[in-house]
């Protein structure tokens, strides 16, 4: 099987505050690109939501998560390079007829009991935050 390039996520939380830290160290050069410089002192980047995946173990969880309406499930990772649409992905180490299911939760999220899960990691998107106003 295919190794997988695996990408930086932009939106991890380290990724994000070390685009914070780079903004703060040249706030001087942002005159007249942003509205409120100075705003950046207090912006504080904290996990928003949850890179996580699932792994249910029959059809009877399989069902359950592809029935909850507030996910949106992939059947492979969505933080590797693929060469090439329509690829199917197969974890190489899950042995069972299910492969993880991966998406992006809120930290506040209850996932689904008793269906085997994993949080990946953490991010931070600004939608999601206190600090987005339309």
């Amino acid at each position: 099987m295919r190794t997988l390039k695996q990408l930086n996520n932009p939106f991890s939380v380290e990724n994000m505050q070390i685009a914070l830290d780079s903004l703060l160290a040249n706030k001087e050069s942002l005159n007249g690109s942003m509205r409120a410089p100075s705003a950046l002192d207090e912006f504080e980047i904290t996990a928003t939501d949850l890179y996580i995946r699932y792994l249910p173990k029959d059809s009877t969880e399989y069902r359950t998560l592809m029935n909850d309406s507030t996910l949106t499930l992939f059947d492979f990772p969505l933080d590797y390079e693929w060469k090439q649409i329509g690829e199917y992905y197969k974890d190489p180490t899950v042995t069972g007829e299910y492969t993880w299911l991966y998406t992006r939760v809120p930290v506040v999220y209850a996932p689904h009991s008793g269906i085997e899960y994993e949080v990946l990691e953490e991010l931070f998107i600004l939608e999601h935050s206190p600090y987005y106003s339309i």
